[in-house]
């Protein structure tokens, strides 16, 4: 079947029996090309602004390459394929058989013919034709970043290379030497006439047409050049290739007739995955492009990653390349006992290549005789489990001739600075090759699986699942659980994960050594190097340094981002137990300086976004606890972000240390940002947090108004019967004992209340006493304060049918928010304003208000006021009869309101209203059924009755909820809110 999808050249689909490469815009093809060329696999949003964007990405790239992805589904409902396009979670995906990509069966045509022509199979040629026959130009051209370029450099050309020495040999191989030499003429051109094997061909082809004379002159020019450019391997090579008189293709030199060694371990049958290091491997060491390279390749990885099963395994699919077979020597370099001697180690490969060994001769002789030994073959010498550079330098002097493939715990960066060797990082096994490792072992066994969760706590590491699978069979199933505690010693002393890592570990030196356990006592996913000096109590530059030796140990991970540091699964547990280690004052107080480190930068960030707010004291800095630097609001919106479930874990493990009073402060520093941007469970847990631990600190006042703000947050979110408690609660503290701030924000809150259970009126007297409250306070606060008590009141009057009044006090909102430097207030007036300006049916003045107040809401950022404004502007446009801008804000409503039930359930009974207007009853269908029973859930029942008018409206029948239920299973259709226990 013909290629449906070409990424050599233009992006291209075959439409009507033709490749099309202007089906589209630049951008849409150039993300389809990358995901062509990425084929089956997912790539993350990021790789696709790398390679697409480069330094220009767009101001919101999931929304961006979501679009793109839904148009590019459309353009390829066109080919004679299934391919389809997945997004999940932040990365795409395409899948297609990936014969159907021209680069894809390019590489493989290339591949097979280079086998075939080195096999002398005739077919070579015809493989190589069909090859070349796909070449519309360079891989990926509608991408033009430096990524791109580097594929082009190491896949594309690589590739186009192979398949045209592949049709020069099988020319050769032939007798048609025009042909061969025309070809080798346009290869020199392309690619330099300088290449020594293209040297090697064009004399044979040469001598094969009879210009013998022609021959020699070339042959003298190019040995003269090799010599002029300091090259004399490449002259010696190309004079005897001329001086053989035989006319092959490669013209290397005789394969030694004496035994071939082969030396490595044996391959495992259970072997799985690794298809791409196999074939980086195959890259690096120059198979792609024809016969080995020379020199040294690094696998590096963590302990129980597979580096040696990875190490033979390539090593038996290459053997065949080596003319001088293979050898295997084991180094033994995390052993407690120390180094194997050099001496040793070439004693060991003499034997192995035959030769006698018998203590005669200092080691540097004997070291000569193995070069010797060696030097007229290309052999491979797997080394593994080396410690560092210094175990190796002077060996691999020795092996200069062979390729050398080296294992190591260690990353070993000097190595490769000083040898020019090669990495391949070894990460641990995708959780797909990990179930697939766990079915292998389990074959002609009695039956049996691993469990998820315990298949998951193995973390991809061969060796765990490997012994995992040998205890189940042994002792059955129910016989293992998925605590890290007992993987990380499944196999005893020697074998399992805590004995092998422990080798590691010792070899540390003794900071990086009490470092390893003290990050162990960190409780979230990852951290970056402020975390990492408060929690082991270094200055940050040492902290740093430890880090560093660290990852290079692979007892610590890159995390995802930049200056992030993870561990993984059991190598955390394992550092928990080198902790245990550790005085428990030293543990105490590495946990108090951790807890500090987010306390002192929570407030920062606090004090950044939220100026005007009052805050709670704050507590003296713990020495030794470095803060994050937070420059300035985007810093610290980031921080907050990017920090936040450590945040959460941090809350937890200080209030359950007993440290509370760090923990109520740290919660109110962090709680009401995470409400605004939508994290609910998030700021539930830190609001509940703050009251427990504010009540066990002794602090009432910090224990009422965490009641209060977890009041707000349950009013935002409808949980209205539990929020009246909380608000309550507060307000009758700051009745009691002050300050006036505390209780014009209880009554502004209870006045909301009512509101939000349809009582306008009842708000208002609430409402008027906040006023009263706050005319006297001139500050930035007290101004803030008043911005958002007319903001609400103007909503008020509007409910109440009096938008004449709701003007005048959204106006004097509006002066407020202005002088108290209040974004977010601001953008409530004048979204309060555009509802106004609607009611009066001046639908233009009300557009224009509510876009700059969803610009202001945007920037502030408040997550429940961008929701509320884009449903107003839904509603707006619905009744300019814009429908499909309604439709679009939305839908954009609903997903900004994913984690908010009740601002979505109002977001999806809008886009039900626009959805019916356009005559969509099923999608209008599909919005009403979940606002519903939202709605239903939260006791909402005003709302409820509404929109099951709304649905029966629509042509079918459907199954309705009838009432509130206690019992969550089987009622809501969709994002069910999630009820405080």
């Amino acid at each position: 079947m013909d290629t449906v999808l070409g990424i050599l050249g233009a992006t291209a689909l075959r439409v009507g029996g033709a490749l099309v490469e202007d089906w589209g815009p630049p951008r849409q093809r150039a993300v389809l090309g990358l995901l062509a060329y990425r084929v089956g696999r997912w790539v993350p949003v990021e790789q696709l602004l790398d390679w697409v964007w480069a330094a220009r990405p767009p101001d919101d790239p999931q929304s961006t390459l979501e679009g793109y992805a839904a148009k590019i589904r459309t353009h390829l409902k066109g080919v004679a394929a299934p391919a389809t396009i997945s997004g999940r979670r932040g990365r795409f995906r395409l899948d297609v058989d990936p014969d159907l990509v021209d680069f894809h069966r390019f590489r493989r045509l290339a591949d097979t013919a280079a086998v075939q022509a080195r096999a002398g199979d005739p077919a070579a040629e015809d493989t190589a034709r069909q090859a070349l026959a796909l070449w519309r130009g360079d891989l990926l051209d509608d991408l033009t970043t430096p990524f791109a370029d580097g594929a082009r450099a190491t896949h594309g050309q690589p590739a186009r290379l192979t398949a045209r020495r592949a049709l020069v040999d099988s020319l050769l191989a032939r007798g048609a030497h025009q042909d061969a030499l025309s070809t080798l003429l346009e290869l020199q051109e392309d690619e330099g006439p300088h290449d020594v094997e293209f040297a090697e061909r064009r004399i044979t082809a040469l001598r094969g047409l009879g210009r013998q004379r022609e021959a020699t002159t070339y042959y003298l020019g190019m040995r003269k050049h090799y010599l002029d450019e300091g090259d004399p391997d490449s002259a010696e090579q190309v004079r005897a290739h001329h001086d053989s008189g035989l006319p092959t293709a490669t013209g290397g030199t005789p394969v030694p007739h004496h035994p071939v060694p082969r030396g490595l371990p044996v391959d495992s049958p259970d072997f799985t995955g690794r298809a791409d290091l196999l074939a980086e491997l195959d890259v690096a060491a120059g198979l792609a492009d024809g016969d080995p390279l020379r020199g040294v390749l690094v696998l590096d990885g963590m302990p129980g990653v597979g580096k040696s099963a990875l190490a033979a395994h390539w090593g038996h699919r290459a053997q065949s390349r080596f003319n001088g077979g293979s050898l295997h020597v084991d180094l033994d370099g995390w052993d407690d006992g120390g180094v194997r001697p050099r001496a040793a180690v070439v004693d060991e490969l003499l034997l192995a290549l035959g030769r006698q060994v018998d203590g005669r001769g200092s080691p540097q002789e004997r070291e000569v005789l193995l070069r010797q030994a060696l030097a007229d073959r290309h052999t491979l010498v797997v080394l593994d489990g080396v410690r560092d550079r210094e175990q190796v330098k002077d060996l691999i002097k020795v092996l200069a001739d062979c390729l050398v493939l080296i294992t190591t715990r260690q990353r070993i960066t000097s190595l490769t600075a000083w040898s020019g060797a090669r990495r391949v990082h070894v990460p641990p096994l995708s959780p797909a090759e990990s179930a697939e490792l766990a079915a292998r072992r389990f074959r002609a066994r009695p039956p049996g699986r691993l469990a998820e969760d315990l298949l998951a706590a193995c973390g991809g590491l061969p060796l765990v699942v490997n012994l995992a699978v040998e205890h189940v069979v042994a002792f059955g199933a129910g016989a293992l659980s998925a605590d890290p505690a007992r993987l990380l010693d499944l196999g005893g002393e020697g074998f399992s994960v805590a004995s092998i890592t422990g080798h590691t570990h010792r070899l540390l030196g003794g900071a990086p050594r009490r470092a390893f356990g003290l990050l162990g006592l960190h409780p979230g996913a990852d951290f970056g190097a402020e975390v990492a000096a408060s929690c082991t109590g270094l200055p940050l530059g040492q902290a740093e340094a430890c880090l560093s030796v660290l990852v290079d140990a692979h007892l610590l991970q890159p995390g995802r981002a930049p200056g992030r540091y993870r561990f993984h699964g059991l190598l955390r547990e394992f550092a928990r137990r080198r902790a245990g280690e550790e005085d428990g004052a030293a543990r105490s107080a590495a946990v108090t300086r951790v807890v500090d480190h987010y306390l002192q930068s929570a407030a920062t960030a606090d004090e950044l976004l939220d100026p005007g707010t009052p805050k709670a004291p704050r507590l003296a800095p713990v020495p030794g606890a470095v803060r994050a630097a937070l420059p300035d609001a985007a810093a610290a919106a980031r921080w907050l972000r990017d920090e936040r479930a450590n945040v959460i874990a941090v809350l937890r493990l200080a209030a359950d240390t007993g440290d509370h009073a760090r923990a109520w402060r740290l919660a109110h520093a962090v709680g009401t940002h995470y409400d605004l941007h939508g994290c609910y469970q998030d700021s539930l847990v830190a609001h509940r947090v703050a009251i427990g631990s504010a009540r066990a600190d002794g602090h009432r006042e910090a224990e009422s108004s965490s009641s209060h703000d977890l009041g707000v947050m349950l009013l935002r979110h409808g949980e209205l019967e539990q929020a009246r408690e909380h608000l309550d609660r507060g307000r009758r503290f700051a009745e009691e004992h002050g300050p006036p701030h505390a209780l014009l924000a209880g009554l502004l809150h209870l006045g909301l209340h009512e509101l939000r259970r349809g009582r306008p009126a009842a708000a208002v007297p609430l409402l008027e006493r906040c006023l009263a409250l706050g005319a006297d306070d001139a500050s930035r606060a007290g101004h803030t304060d008043l911005a958002w008590v007319c903001a609400h009141f103007g909503e008020v009057r509007v409910q109440l049918g009096q938008p004449v009044e709701a003007e005048v006090l959204l106006h004097q909102g509006r002066y407020h928010a202005e002088m108290g430097a209040a974004p977010a207030a601001l953008a409530a007036c004048l979204h309060g304003l555009a509802r106004v300006h609607r009611v009066k049916g001046d639908l233009s003045a009300a557009e224009s208000l509510a876009t700059t107040a969803l610009a202001g809401a945007l920037s502030a950022p408040h997550r429940p006021l961008v929701i509320a404004i884009r449903a107003e502007l839904a509603q707006l446009h619905e009744q300019r009869g814009a429908l499909a801008t309604a439709q679009e804000q939305a839908r954009q409503a609903v997903a900004d309101a994913e984690n908010a039930p009740l601002a979505r359930a109002d977001a999806l009974r809008v886009l039900g209203r626009v959805m019916h207007k356009q005559g969509k009853h099923e999608d209008a269908r599909a919005a009403w059924t979940p606002a519903l029973a939202a709605y239903v859930q939260l006791g909402d029942e005003v709302k409820a009755a509404v929109v099951r008018a709304q649905l029966d409206m629509l042509p079918h029948d459907i199954t309705l909820p009838l009432a509130r239920s206690g019992d969550h299973s089987g009622q809501i259709v969709d994002n069910p809110p999630r009820r405080p226990s």
